[in-house]
């Protein structure tokens, strides 16, 4: 999970909440929203960022964006403006209406936060880590074994 890879990058972690109530299914999503909503202003008022790094369009990062935004502190969305066309578009877009800040991973999304009337001056366009790591993990002339492992296709 993503903390186990932040120690494993040996950053430090500030703290950790636990928010998830009962698992994934609707009423659980809001259920989790609402603790993580109560529990985070303590959280945010102890570390005092200056900016929040939010990434995706989970339930739990809508959660963080809208106490942050609730509490004047700075966001940047990671992957904002992708379309998928599942509920998580709608969870995403709010987090990108939330944010100050967005780094995209492809022009498409791009012209998509331009034309929910971000600013574009505040958009970078930065390419998608895990394409990245993705690429590096492998030769990179050899794409056809690149997809079939994203996917995961077997190699017979």
């Amino acid at each position: 999970n993503t903390f186990r890879m932040i120690k494993q990058d040996e950053f430090d972690i500030s703290s950790k909440l636990h928010t998830i109530v009962r698992g994934e299914d609707e009423a659980a999503m809001v259920e989790s929203v609402g603790l993580a909503l109560v529990k985070l202003p303590d959280v945010l008022q102890r570390l005092a960022p200056d900016i929040l790094l939010v990434h995706g369009d989970r339930f739990d990062a809508l959660a963080l964006a809208t106490a942050a935004a609730l509490m004047n502190i700075r966001i940047l969305h990671l992957e904002g403006g992708e379309v998928s066309g599942t509920i998580d578009d709608s969870i995403r877009h709010a987090i990108s209406k939330l944010a100050h800040y967005h780094a995209v991973c492809t022009r498409s999304a791009e012209r998509h936060l331009i034309s929910m009337c971000e600013d574009h001056s505040r958009i970078l366009l930065a390419g998608c880590p895990s394409y990245d790591k993705l690429l590096s993990a492998h030769q990179r002339d050899d794409y056809t074994d690149i997809i079939k492992s994203w996917i995961g296709m077997s190699y017979d």
